[in-house]
């Protein structure tokens, strides 16, 4: 096989995952239709292209290689979906209805990730919710899957950190795609991180409390040093700077603000790291002369 039809088959791997474009993306369920219309295009353009170009190129490849072009393409397609994220059928997100009307549950889970404040002053955060209350009995917990995106009020979230178990509660609900064009679509960005529905929560029922050990444990020290001696929006704005934009839950208007100013970059690397970087560039060229220094 000559470097041509490496080219083509590659070709045809890049033609299927663009079909999938007229699904629209994310869509996990496909109807009949709109496969019918993929499957008849994969396997109507190989041949077509191949009684145009069986008189313009000598080098034209035979007819069933353009088959072997569609099944390629076909393998695209099938590998695309089968990687596109899609809940289960024990996903949490069956449980809200086609009305989308907020459910009130109570979730036991566990925390993904570090709570962070938005805009409307509120924590939010990964969750992976493990089971879920839909009557407010202890005892008729019922066994679901998926992860949500979970926000708190401000007050409710200080003590919360990740690999934490707890029990909140609020309302379930499912993110609706925007109407007007080119407006951020939620659902879809929840759907890109492996998520379906979010829950609006209202507090904290039950939590863990474990001793936090590592890293996490030196972070939060060192922020708690910092805002307990300069205040908290104060102390917050030197931590990031030394730890990280990531590492620190600056509020989001002071974020704006460096961003507006054009130093975005301040909070984007963390000082802590730029300093171990120069002293291992230093401690590399100690031995050289002061000049090459």
């Amino acid at each position: 096989m000559n470097s041509w039809r490496y080219i083509i088959l590659i070709l045809a791997y890049l033609g299927g995952l663009f079909l999938t474009g007229l699904w629209g993306f994310p869509n996990p369920q496909p109807s009949w239709q709109q496969w019918t219309l993929v499957i008849l295009l994969i396997f109507i353009i190989p041949p077509s292209l191949f009684i145009f170009l069986n008189r313009r190129w000598r080098r034209c490849p035979q007819l069933r290689f353009w088959f072997l072009v569609s099944c390629v393409a076909f393998f695209a397609v099938i590998y695309f979906q089968f990687r596109l994220p899609s809940p289960r059928s024990t996903d949490i997100s069956h449980l809200i209805k086609d009305d989308f009307k907020p459910k009130q549950v109570q979730v036991l889970g566990k925390v993904l990730s570090e709570p962070r404040t938005t805009n409307n002053n509120r924590k939010r955060f990964w969750f992976r919710v493990q089971r879920v209350n839909l009557n407010g009995n202890n005892e008729q917990y019922k066994t679901v899957t998926g992860k949500l995106y979970v926000t708190l009020p401000n007050t409710e979230v200080y003590l919360i950190y990740p690999r934490q178990t707890l029990i909140i509660e609020g309302n379930l609900y499912q993110p609706r795609s925007p109407k007007n064009p080119g407006a951020f679509d939620f659902k879809k960005y929840l759907a890109k991180q492996g998520s379906f529905s979010g829950l609006k929560g209202e507090k904290v029922v039950f939590r863990t409390d474990k001793k936090l050990w590592g890293w996490t444990n030196l972070r939060n020290r060192i922020i708690n040093g910092f805002t307990d001696a300069l205040g908290k929006e104060n102390g917050l704005v030197i931590s990031s700077i030394i730890l990280g934009r990531r590492a620190v839950d600056l509020p989001p208007e002071t974020r704006d603000l460096f961003v507006n100013i054009g130093l975005a970059h301040v909070l984007a690397a963390s000082g802590f790291h730029v300093a171990l970087l120069l002293g291992i560039v230093f401690w590399i060229t100690q031995s050289l002369s002061p000049k090459k220094n």
